[in-house]
């Protein structure tokens, strides 16, 4: 049947009617739905390290521009004790909704956690969204346990100035081309003083803030097997021996590497008041230094690496993760994924940081910055490994190095002791 001009009108204006309608539903149009509240409902609280005001501008506020009727309660505790605080807290009931935790708290903590399984959130996305390395860490038989807040890697520091008056280029890339500069860097005075570091290795945690984690690097780049394949035990001292006497012949009097002892002081200190050409640490701690120095001239560049061989590079960080005791566990997953996801809100913490972004998403725009490429390469190639307790690991090393330093034992016998110290803590 052919409809007439009247009638076709009529049917027209039905359908722009019910259009209209739908789009009202949706909120796309004002209408009905207008008035009512935009966005989630519910209060959380976060726990972290992180400054307060900063948290609350990055973070908060522009997730309550999205949803307002979220109550977000965020509380800055102290760095000394942080992971107890944060289990105490959990055992007796009164813990966060959402907890900033180290890439080492994962799979130890699993059973405080809330998770997000491979259905909602699988690997493939994960590594999509985030370097490999968050994945490892994070990403446990199946389930997501937390997302990276950033991707930090050892870096290395240095002098411009130191290396201007010996007429050095460039920064070493390789291990070969760091010892070159050692060599001709340091200055030892008649009496067997070191006048000028060229770097600070080869001591403990005392006087090296990241000697262990070095000292891991330097076992990583060399292939060492760290824990067992089930993760169970530490095994580190079977092949690391090798490492860890590379790593000491920086404070070795007898080698020709020698340039540095625990009596010269905090390395950090050293680096900022000139005294310490090369020291390895997070890039994140620029500004630490710089703060120590406005006047210093110095850079960073990449973790020298084993000649022909697969760059291998050093990650700590942290991520937020939703806690198991929680009563609103998808309204916190939301507020982690709605923010750790948002690439202008991560580039806005990474830039009130200065620690590096884990989303891939800006590792790419950061790729055209030829100051920090190297950084992106580093995040790309980053490393860690199951410690069953990092303050353990920490201070099991440190000691181990102090026992060769001081002479009470051989390396070998040092490091035994430390897997040992470590897997009778794992137990």
């Amino acid at each position: 049947m052919q409809l007439t001009r009247t009638q076709i009108g009529i049917l027209i204006g039905i359908l722009v009617i019910i259009l209209i309608g739908v789009l009202m539903f949706m909120g796309i149009l004002p209408g009905l739905r207008s008035n009512e509240p935009q966005g989630l409902v519910g209060k959380l609280t976060v726990w972290g390290l992180d400054d307060e005001r900063f948290f609350n501008e990055t973070f908060i506020a522009p997730y309550n521009s999205l949803n307002p009727n979220v109550d977000i309660e965020y509380r800055q505790l102290s760095a000394k004790n942080y992971e107890s605080q944060i289990i105490n807290a959990l055992a007796a009931g009164q813990g966060p909704d959402v907890v900033m935790i180290d890439n080492n708290w994962a799979r130890k903590h699993s059973d405080k956690l809330a998770y997000i399984d491979e259905v909602d959130y699988p690997r493939s996305s994960f590594v999509n969204d985030f370097v490999d390395v968050a994945a490892d860490d994070f990403y446990i038989d199946g389930k997501t346990y937390a997302l990276p807040l950033y991707v930090d890697t050892l870096s290395l520091f240095y002098n411009k100035d130191i290396f201007n008056d010996a007429g050095v280029v460039n920064s070493p890339e390789t291990w070969t081309k760091f010892n070159e500069l050692v060599r001709i860097l340091t200055k030892i005075n008649p009496a067997g003083n070191i006048i000028l570091s060229a770097t600070a290795l080869g001591g403990s945690n005392q006087s090296i803030s990241n000697a262990s984690d070095i000292l891991a690097a330097f076992m990583l780049q060399d292939g060492v097997q760290m824990t067992s394949a089930n993760g169970e035990n530490v095994t580190f001292a079977q092949y690391g021996t090798d490492s860890f006497e590379r790593y000491l012949r920086y404070s070795n009097p007898a080698d020709d590497l020698y340039s540095w002892n625990e009596d010269i002081g905090d390395a950090t200190n050293k680096f900022a008041s000139e005294e310490v050409a090369m020291i390895i640490d997070y890039s994140q701690n620029a500004k630490k230094i710089q703060e120590k120095n406005p006047f210093l001239n110095f850079s960073i560049a990449s973790l020298p690496q084993k000649p022909v061989a697969k760059a291998i590079n050093y990650a700590d960080y942290f991520g937020l993760a939703v806690t198991a005791t929680s009563d609103s566990q998808g309204l916190a997953w939301n507020f982690i994924g709605s923010t750790l996801l948002n690439s202008q809100v991560m580039n806005n913490y990474s830039n009130g940081t200065g620690r590096p972004p884990a989303l891939r998403e800006l590792l790419a725009k950061m790729s055209a910055n030829s100051e920090k490429n190297f950084l992106v390469r580093q995040s790309l190639t980053a490393k860690s490994w199951l410690q069953p307790d990092n303050q353990t690991v920490a201070d099991a090393l440190s000691k181990a190095i102090l026992q060769v330093l001081n002479s009470q034992a051989d390396p070998s016998s040092a490091l035994q002791e430390a897997q040992s110290t470590i897997n009778d803590k794992l137990r």
